[in-house]
């Protein structure tokens, strides 16, 4: 919690589902438009949302995979770099780094910025959302955790395998 008592600790921005919440939010259009503006550096003239959902494990990955455009940031970079002369994209990367006195000053320059802060602000003081959010989290360590039983078991099975000669 912070220091203020009516005030939700915000959730994180870097966790998908609330990635998604936020720049997927019916009615952030204009939030989502220029955020990719800032990543790509190119002006867009109008974003539709229609599904935030992509699905891995279909054979629509492969028909879009024709479409769709990868861009990597990494966001160690941006914890370091001075708030002088910020780029637009500089300005989400405080949002996304969580640099709250460097979002305070994003917000005031950037309107998009202030209205993703207000929907992030919105779902993470709602109690469903919260709980959507764990439940993604623990579905995703529960998986995780599985995943890691079921390497251990095989090695374990190998190594049983290799005593008895029968590899």
């Amino acid at each position: 919690m912070t220091n203020n008592p009516n005030k939700v600790e915000r959730l994180p921005l870097t966790d998908d589902y609330i990635f998604k919440r936020v720049f997927a939010f019916e009615g952030n259009e204009s939030v989502l438009k220029y955020f990719l503006e800032a990543i790509l550096k190119k002006d867009i003239e109008k974003v539709e949302i229609k599904n935030p959902e992509i699905i891995p494990y279909e054979k629509e990955e492969q028909i879009a995979s024709k479409y769709i455009e990868f861009h990597y940031i990494e966001l160690p970079k941006y914890k370091k770099k001075e708030p002088t002369k910020f780029t637009k994209l500089d300005q989400w990367m405080c949002v996304l780094t969580d640099r709250k006195g460097e979002i305070i000053l994003a917000e005031k320059e950037n309107k998009e910025i202030k209205k993703a802060m207000n929907t992030l602000d919105y779902i993470s003081s709602d109690p469903k959302e919260r709980e959507r959010h764990n439940s993604v989290i623990m579905d995703e360590y529960n998986r995780l955790t599985s995943e890691q039983n079921f390497f251990e078991a095989g090695k374990e099975e190998r190594k049983r395998r290799r005593k008895k000669g029968t590899e």
